[in-house]
């Protein structure tokens, strides 16, 4: 028996996948397991106020309400699909003046990706609340943050799973066993589950990881091909309704900085999802990472493989082919025991986490919100500047096609990366100043940008394990272990053969025995170190692969055992071979543009540019809109209070008053959805006055509301050849009598 020290979730994570019999041991703080430490001062109580987890309705109603507290700086939602069993899947957007149609910076906040990740949507939750506490009350920091950066925040990716999982704790009528429910809710791929069937307790393992269906880089290392695989990959990128909403939100929008909320390990985690060299942008995510580890007690920030490996993320997507900063946060410490405590610990560990465990002012509200300042900053996003017509839109683009992964094929065999269409379109408003500032990301995606490649010492050498250079050696394991023990199979990395990367593979006839591999490097004091592993369950094969400690360093020299586990066999008949490849070739870098074009108010094209711009960089792109547009025209509205009655039955005015005599139209929508209209008014005055009419499914959906308080947007077009355009918005407040 020998007494380990696990110094990172890293650690336990080779732990447990080792199969050594081990239990927690109590710390100096006299935590044991499932039992946290109490913390060291009383801290203060969350921005909303809860003592509890949140149910699915409480996330919906708490969004809702933030849009009708702060009308003016915030605005609630629907994303374009609902989940697989028919759910709204709700947002809400933050910033001052929030309608406005502005070229600011987005920072993307998201939880609840997997189900039994509760804290995941809490802490996503309670920063919304907290920014728009911070906002009305006049916060400095805040209110210079969100007038220079918008912040969305998506708490509950998938709503079907966290329903379940949240209602059956105690439930009569679900599982419990459903609590630790990890994945959505697609049974059988390519069809809508059958009403009950994601509840069923046999379901509990099914489903699509939608952290896992993202297209960049999908189908390769770190994603399961078994439909009850944790780790899930889905029927192919982007197959599943809620991944598809966060790509269709990310690519209508300049997300210059994505968190993506996950449970548990203390780690803040940047790209590259698998062991590889190093990004380009390594300095940027590396500086950003460090400092909202630093601001939470027991964060450290590190490459996304350092936990294990993955692909098909969401940051694969984002980051490489956007160029915006991901990072997912792994919040809270591994508890012992089995690890399920820790996906959702006791509710009273949330503020510990959200404020920091001494409540001096860190904790992950002061980590997002050192995020959310680089996102209002300059130096990690680019800048394009221009000037044309006020009203006009710029509108900024980019059509490619984006690649998966070598997709493994059921044997665990690489096949042939697949592409898909993509494409990249934001817009904004040129604001009466007729200047523009739109923030963007750097025009070339980082899988575009170049990366340096491992340098060879040499050929590869023969030695105890492998003959020559790209040459294999094969085993074969046999006899009858009992269920949980090994074999180990030595081999050995010479001196001159440290640029090699290894893989390790096993096969064995039939996939209804189970066999686990590790690849461990001998130490010469202390314990040997995990170095690679496979334990997927439901295939025929495992494969690891050994990389060097470092992304762009050298596979250490030295002596090497692969150790195949029986983990569940009756013929134990195993065959395998470990393989050596030389150092990754280098990729070229190459120059991506932004397809910029300036566009009047009917869609007239009125001029064209192709921009380049750097990560910190800024291009000017001059009078783009060409000088036949136009005089400036200038708009305010006025909506007021009316009686709810009234307004349903015949309308309610808006007073428009333009700097000229203009052509003004109006729209009316409630969270986020159009429920009035009214057509342009013609009058050739400075001051009119349109009538909104509510459509006919928005009476009935407010019959029986005793007060709403909607958005009205306004476009006003001057005189002239109609280029002279302005937008504004007002806010109308009916009430029953």
């Amino acid at each position: 028996t020998r007494d380990v020290v696990a110094w990172r979730s890293a650690d336990l994570v080779a732990l447990r996948r080792s199969h050594l019999a081990y239990r927690p041991l109590p710390t100096a703080a006299g935590r044991s397991r499932g039992r946290r430490a109490r913390p060291r001062t009383v801290l203060p109580g969350l921005p909303s106020g809860r003592t509890a987890y949140r149910h699915l309705a409480d996330y919906d109603a708490d969004m809702t309400a933030l849009a009708a507290r702060d009308p003016v700086d915030v605005r609630a939602f629907t994303l374009p699909h609902p989940s697989l069993e028919g759910r709204p899947i709700r947002a809400i957007e933050i910033a001052r003046h929030v309608q406005a149609n502005d070229g600011r910076p987005v920072f993307l906040l998201m939880g609840l990706h997997h189900a039994r990740e509760w804290p995941s949507g809490e802490i996503a939750m309670e920063f919304g609340i907290d920014m728009v506490n911070r906002l009305l009350a006049r916060d400095p920091r805040v209110t210079d943050l969100l007038s220079r950066a918008r912040l969305i925040v998506v708490p509950v990716v998938n709503p079907d799973g966290f329903a379940i999982s949240r209602e059956a704790p105690g439930s009569a009528s679900l599982d419990p066993g459903l609590e630790w429910k990890r994945k959505n809710c697609r049974v059988v791929d390519g069809a809508l589950p059958a009403p009950g069937a994601c509840e069923a307790a046999s379901a509990l393992t099914l489903g699509t990881d939608l952290n896992r269906n993202y297209g960049g880089l999908w189908g390769g290392a770190g994603a399961s091909l078994d439909p009850r695989g944790d780790t899930y990959r889905g029927a192919g990128p982007f197959s599943e309704p809620e991944a598809q909403n966060i790509h269709e939100l990310v690519s209508s929008r300049q997300v210059v900085t994505l968190v993506s909320n996950h449970t548990y390990g203390n780690d803040i985690l940047r790209p590259p999802g698998v062991r590889d060299v190093p990004t380009p942008d390594e300095p940027a995510l590396a500086g950003l990472g460090s400092e909202m580890a630093s601001a939470a007690p027991g964060y450290t920030s590190s490459y996304s493989y350092g936990l294990y490996d993955t692909t098909g993320g969401t940051e694969d997507w984002t980051y490489w082919s956007t160029g915006g900063l991901g990072y997912t946060i792994e919040i809270g410490p591994d508890l012992g025991g089995d690890g399920l405590i820790a996906f959702h610990p006791d509710f009273a560990s949330i503020p510990a986490q959200y404020f920091g465990t001494d409540g001096a002012g860190g904790g992950l509200r002061e980590s997002l919100l050192r995020a959310l300042a680089s996102t209002a900053g300059t130096a990690r996003h680019a800048v394009i500047t221009g000037a044309g017509q006020p009203g006009s839109t710029i509108e900024v683009t980019k059509h490619f096609r984006t690649a998966t992964s070598p997709v493994l094929d059921a044997d665990g065999l690489a096949g042939p990366v697949q592409t898909f269409p993509d494409t990249l379109d934001t817009r904004m408003t040129i604001p009466a100043s007729g200047t523009f500032a739109d923030h963007v990301n750097p025009s070339t995606r980082p899988l575009l940008a170049g990366r340096a490649g491992r340098s060879a010492h040499g050929p590869l050498t023969a030695s105890s394990s492998f003959v020559s250079a790209l040459d294999t050696t094969s085993f074969n394991g046999s006899g009858d272990p009992p269920p949980g023990s090994y074999h180990d199979f030595p081999f050995t990395v010479g001196p001159g053969d440290d640029d090699a990367l290894a893989t390790v593979r096993i096969q064995w006839p039939d996939s209804a025995n189970d066999f686990d591999l590790g690849v461990w490097r001998k130490e010469a004091s202390g314990p040997d170190t995990l170095v690679g592993s496979s334990a997927q369950g439901g295939t025929d094969w495992e494969s690891a692969r050994v990389l060097p400690d470092e992304p762009n360093g050298s596979l250490a020299a030295g002596d090497y055992y692969a150790r195949v586990y029986d983990y569940d066999s009756t013929d134990k008949q195993f065959t395998g071979s470990i393989g050596f490849s030389g150092p990754t070739a280098p990729v070229a870098p190459r120059t991506e543009a932004w397809t910029l074009r300036c566009l009047s108010p009917a869609g007239t094209v009125l001029g064209t540019r192709s921009v380049v711009v750097a990560r910190g960089g800024h291009a000017d792109v001059g009078a783009v809109c060409g000088p036949e547009a136009g005089p400036p025209v200038h708009v305010r509205a006025r909506a007021g209070r009316v009686s709810l009655d009234r307004a349903l039955q015949y309308g309610f005015p808006v007073k428009v008053r333009c700097s000229s005599s203009c052509t003004a139209a109006a729209t009316a929508s409630l969270d986020g959805e159009r429920v009035g209209r009214a057509p342009a008014t013609a009058d050739g005055r400075p001051v009119s006055v349109v009538r909104v009419l509510f459509t006919r499914k928005a009476r009935h959906r407010l019959a029986h509301r005793r007060s709403v308080t909607l958005g009205v947007r306004v476009r006003a077009v001057g005189p002239g050849d109609g280029r002279g355009t302005a937008t504004t918005t007002a806010v109308l407040v009916a009430r029953r009598r």
